[in-house]
């Protein structure tokens, strides 16, 4: 971006992450964020063996409970789909894994720097993000049953030596 010629990729990425963090600091503040932990490593064990990731931010509230912001360039339809759907895995690994930490699921949400925008299940964490309700109650801890039903089940495939080959035209 600073090579000749790309001048104005660099300002309107100035722009961008510009209005992104004001936003941040915005949706932080009317949440009481008091403790804000980047690059968070979490750990953390299911029954095919170890987990591992690394969250953008965990955030913790005055209160003391505690959040997954997961940072994503663009995307806000997609990630929005993802939370209404049920299908936001990523986020629910993390949680899991932070749940085995604290011993209680934590909220879970997407920030879309490009557009601003704070995604979140609902409003009972980050009161002033776009709450994106799932047709599922209690999605997250349900999406990471889904997730073991389907890894048992494929294990179980696997174990007994059957291999499923999914191709065009069978």
């Amino acid at each position: 971006l600073l090579m000749p010629g790309r001048r104005g990729d660099y300002e309107r990425l100035r722009s961008a992450l510009g209005r992104a963090l004001e936003e941040l600091q915005r949706q932080f503040r009317a949440a009481g964020i008091d403790v804000v932990e980047p690059e968070r490593e979490l750990a953390g064990q299911f029954p095919g063996g170890d987990l591992e990731g690394t969250a953008d931010l965990v955030v913790r509230n005055q209160s003391g409970r505690q959040a997954i912001v997961d940072m994503k360039w663009a995307g806000a339809n997609v990630h929005q789909d993802r939370l209404a759907k049920n299908r936001h895995l990523q986020l629910a690994l993390y949680a899991e894994m932070l749940r085995q930490e604290t011993g209680a699921w934590q909220q879970v949400s997407y920030f879309i720097l490009e557009a601003s925008r704070l995604l979140a299940p609902d409003s009972g964490f980050f009161p002033e993000a776009l709450s994106v309700q799932s047709r599922t109650t209690g999605a997250t801890p349900q999406l990471w049953e889904q997730f073991l039903t389907a890894w048992k089940w494929r294990r179980s495939q696997i174990d007994a030596g059957m291999v499923e080959v999914v191709s065009e035209g069978i």
